[in-house]
């Protein structure tokens, strides 16, 4: 088996202003051999690009067999769509936070509550440390909403986060991700 090796196929943008702060996500693809991922999809003004990018790399969207989702934000989400082939993958713990109506109580602004109502059927639902293919296991890391999730490439040491780590400044000074959910969590 190849070992897992992933690239960003559109980096983060982060940015503020006094009337709040907005961003956009890496979008990264994995690659086992076996099967071509997708980390996240971005927000619908992310979709031209993300499709020149995956053409560029001689992705097609045919090619990307699974879409692991971080989390529901839409910066992360929007573009599922796209990938009318793929699994979708999202931890159980995000799914419920969504389909309950719990992200109301939180007052959580950026769910796209619609589109994920619309294709819920689509959705896998996994468990933390759950192996979604060999040498891929799923990370519950939640604060910045309950079942935000990462992936572990294990053969690499790899660990994709989502909004969980914003930037590597935050990270080493230990300084957590805005969190709707639980900040101490």
């Amino acid at each position: 088996m190849k070992q897992a090796a992933f690239q960003i196929v559109l980096p983060a943008i982060g940015a503020s202003s006094n009337r709040g702060a907005m961003g956009w996500c890496n979008i990264s693809l994995i690659e086992t051999g076996d099967r071509t991922i997708l980390f996240d999809t971005g927000s619908n003004d992310d979709r031209p690009e993300l499709l020149a990018e995956l053409a560029r790399m001689g992705v097609d969207v045919k090619d990307i067999d699974a879409v692991f989702l971080s989390h529901f934000h839409y910066d992360h989400c929007c573009n599922i769509e796209v990938f009318e082939d793929a699994d979708i993958y999202v931890s159980a713990r995000e799914l419920e936070y969504v389909l309950s109506g719990e992200f109301k109580t939180y007052g959580d602004p950026y769910i796209p509550y619609g589109m994920i109502r619309y294709y819920e059927q689509r959705f896998i639902p996994f468990a933390d440390g759950e192996e979604l293919f060999p040498g891929l296991r799923t990370l519950a890391l939640p604060g910045h909403t309950p079942g935000v999730s990462g992936l572990i490439l294990e053969e690499s040491r790899v660990v994709l986060t989502g909004d969980s780590v914003k930037n590597a400044y935050d990270y080493t000074h230990g300084i957590p991700p805005y969190a709707i959910y639980d900040a101490e969590k």
